[in-house]
């Protein structure tokens, strides 16, 4: 005896609706696994997109990863302890380094990892943080 077609027609119903719901858990889980960053001194990964670093986007991820924020000065010093020249050197290597690591997160992983606001106690500073929707591993 062929069952009825209300029969057939509901449990289509069901099962499309399961899969409607896994499929939209699975797009979930991926969604937000790509909103964690992990980092090792050669590479930056959300396991999805990779992409080599350099040492200095390197410091400037160990010392978000600590802190969650990274002053303009900090990394001003940095360079000037790696190649002690003049400060306008020191100043064009810190910004050819932030404008690789902005690029690699607009090109690379569509994501913007980490911004870059004013600081409120010096409007002439800037403060690079975290982005909140994102997280960052430091990985061996």
């Amino acid at each position: 005896m062929l069952p009825d077609t209300k029969q057939i027609f509901n449990s289509f119903f069901i099962l499309g609706s399961i899969i409607l719901l896994f499929l939209l858990v699975c797009m979930w889980m991926i969604r937000r696994k790509a909103k964690v960053f992990y980092f090792n001194q050669s590479m930056l990964t959300n396991n999805i997109n990779k992409t080599p670093i350099n040492s200095e986007i390197y410091f400037l991820l160990r010392q978000l990863t600590a802190n969650g924020s990274v002053d303009n000065t900090l990394l001003l010093e940095f360079f000037k302890q790696k190649s002690p020249n003049t400060m306008d050197s020191v100043i064009k290597k810190k910004n050819k380094m932030i404008t690789s690591l902005f690029e690699l997160q607009e090109t690379v992983f569509s994501t913007p990892l980490v911004q870059k606001i004013k600081d409120p106690n010096d409007n002439r500073q800037v403060i690079y943080v975290l982005n909140k929707s994102c997280t960052l591993r430091e990985t061996i």
